[in-house]
Order: C-alpha cells, then structure tokens, then sequence
C-alpha cells in the first residue's frame, strides 16, 4: 500500500495539493480554476469525478477558486472548519459552497486517509495546517505561515513528508517594487515564512523518518528556486540532515509524484478504539477492521498488526462491538482482562 502525493500548484496565483490511496483520493485546497485543477489532475493520471474531498486550509482566493465549480459539476464534498466556511461564504469565489465541517485540533476521517487540522498564524479567519496519516506512515503541511509556533514544531515533527512554506528571500522583499504595506504584511507573524526561518525549523525537527521535503509558495518577484533550494540545502546540511530529499513545488506546474510506502500500524485514529496503559505495557488500538462476518477482528494497533476472534476481542476490549458506527465512535474502551492483553501483544503480528 502506497499513498501518492503530488502539489499540483503552489504560489499565490493557486494552491492545491493531491493525496490519495487506493480508495481514497482528496485535494488539500482547490486554489485553481476547475477547468485547470482537472487538467493537473490529468497529468498525474486522476479525475475530479474521483475526488472523495477537498479539504481548506484557509478562505484567501489562491486557496479556494475552484471549489464552488467543483462541486457543483462533479459533487466533491469540501470540508473546512467554521471560521473559514464563514470566510468562504463572504469570499466571491465561494459562491454557493456546502461544507461540512471540522473542528481545529480534532482529527476527522475520510476514507482510509486521517487527517488532523491544526492551527498556523496568518491573516485569515481560521487557518489551519494538517498532518495526513494513513497506514502508518504520516504527511505534514502548511504553506501560509507567518511565524514558527511550538504547535507547528509539534504537528510536524513525526511526519514521514512535509510540504512546508518557503515564501520568500528577506533581502529580495526589501529590495522589491513593492508597497511597504504589503512587504510589512508579508514579513509579519500573520504573513508568509521565509527561506532561513522555514530551513531552520526543519532543521529543528528533522529526525530519521523525515525522507522527503517540498518546498511551497515560493514568491515569483521575492524569491526563487534557486534561493530557496540554497537555504535549505545549507541549513539542513550544517544540521547534519542530509537525508533528506529536497523537492520543488510550483505555480506553473505539477511537482513530481511521490509513492510513499506504507506500513507497519495501520490507520492512526486521534481517539483511539481502545487503549491499555500499564507499567510494563502501553497498548494501543488505532483501528480494528471486522472480518468475515465480524468473527474475526483485525487489528492495527502500536506494536502491529493482529487478527484476533470475536471472543478473544471481548475478552481484551470488553464487549463493543455493536455496529459499524463503533469504528467512529471516537469512545475508550479498556480491556476487561489485562492478561489477555499481554497474551494478544505476544503473538506475531500478520504484517
């Protein structure tokens, strides 16, 4: 199992990024006319009729030109919280637009994808940034951000990818054709993040499991490629991250595609099915999938993957299981009998 992750286009003429699974395939923002966000898609082998979401980040224009067409001609649900549906509502791109809504800092599920939105800095009703999990495996981004916040060191920390900001090279908006009101915009902790302060946070947080980088809303007048690239590839170095892949995101064009291999604990959940804590043992389920008829459960959980009987998951669980709407629940359940649990975690797991 693999997730395919594109930026179809970044900059502030549109954002809007690909994720997707076998089953399940969303944008994160729609910045793009309909007609151009299709033919991006094309390009990558998708189609809008496709989409199960487009998930908004926040109401400025280069976020959300598309949705409104997108929905209405192929029924893409669009899902944003309640501060930017209030935006999107005020905004002439949004036109007649139905969300439905999340709530910042709680994770919500779209298929096998989980997404968790959080909040970033910048001049709009209630931006957010989101961390994408699905199998194990973990995509971070945030692309308008005015300053780095211990939250956005958190969130990011752990992914596997991360499609971060780098707006700008501060001596070239110094140096622009541009109004001071809009480079104090730009510069200030509701703005966009620069070069060397977007390098120094991943400098920060880069651990082993961060493989690959996307650089995002690169400024056409206040940055470059080239810029940006040096920046990165000299902080990330001096920290000893050279590890880690550095990719270009563009207004102009689709970035390359990234196939990112899953694996290992299935789908993380922000409020797990169950959860056991014990001094000589921490166990978590994240998902549990009923098999067969629901006799048999299987379970991703922290120290893999398992199959268990309908009785041995009473037996651990306590007896839950009622209707599909308990994978949603969102509920804690404990086991009844903590050495079933010890028994279950000493098994070998099927992945």
């Amino acid at each position: 199992m693999s997730i395919k992750l594109c930026v179809l286009a970044s900059g502030s003429s549109g954002n809007c990024t690909f994720i997707g699974t076998q089953t399940t395939r969303i944008l994160i923002d729609a910045g793009l006319s309909a007609k151009k966000t299709a033919e991006r898609l094309a390009e990558i082998g998708e189609k809008p009729e496709d989409l199960d979401a487009i998930c908004v980040t926040h109401e400025h224009g280069d976020h959300i030109a598309g949705i409104r067409v997108l929905q209405k001609k192929h029924g893409v649900p669009v899902y944003a919280n309640a501060g930017t549906f209030e935006g999107i509502r005020a905004a002439r791109q949004g036109g007649e637009v139905t969300c439905r809504q999340f709530t910042t800092g709680s994770a919500f599920q779209i298929g096998d994808l989980c997404l968790e939105p959080f909040s970033v800095p910048h001049d709009a009703y209630e931006p957010v940034g989101f961390v994408i999990r699905s199998a194990g495996s973990s995509i971070g981004l945030a692309t308008d951000i005015g300053i780095v916040t211990n939250l956005l060191r958190e969130k990011l920390r752990a992914c596997d990818v991360v499609v971060i900001e780098s707006n700008h090279d501060e001596a070239m908006v110094h140096e622009a054709a541009r109004p001071w009101s809009l480079k104090q915009r730009i510069l200030s902790n509701q703005g966009h993040l620069s070069n060397r302060a977007s390098a120094g946070l991943i400098a920060e947080i880069a651990g082993e499991g961060l493989k690959h980088l996307f650089l995002a809303h690169l400024s056409g007048d206040c940055n470059s490629p080239s810029h940006a690239r040096r920046a990165f590839e000299t902080i990330l170095a001096d920290a000893g991250h050279d590890h880690v892949s550095i990719h270009l995101a563009s207004a102009n064009k689709v970035s390359e595609v990234l196939d990112i291999e899953t694996g290992g604990t299935g789908v993380y959940l922000q409020n797990p099915t169950a959860e056991y804590s014990h001094p000589r043992l921490c166990f978590k389920a994240e998902f549990i999938e009923p098999l067969s008829g629901n006799d048999t459960f299987r379970v991703n959980t922290s120290e893999g993957v398992f199959q268990m009987t309908k009785n041995e998951f009473y037996e651990v669980f306590g007896n839950v299981v009622r209707s599909k709407s308990y994978i949603d629940s969102g509920l804690y359940h404990y086991p009844k009998t903590p050495h079933k649990a010890f028994e279950f975690l000493l098994r070998e797991p099927v992945e």
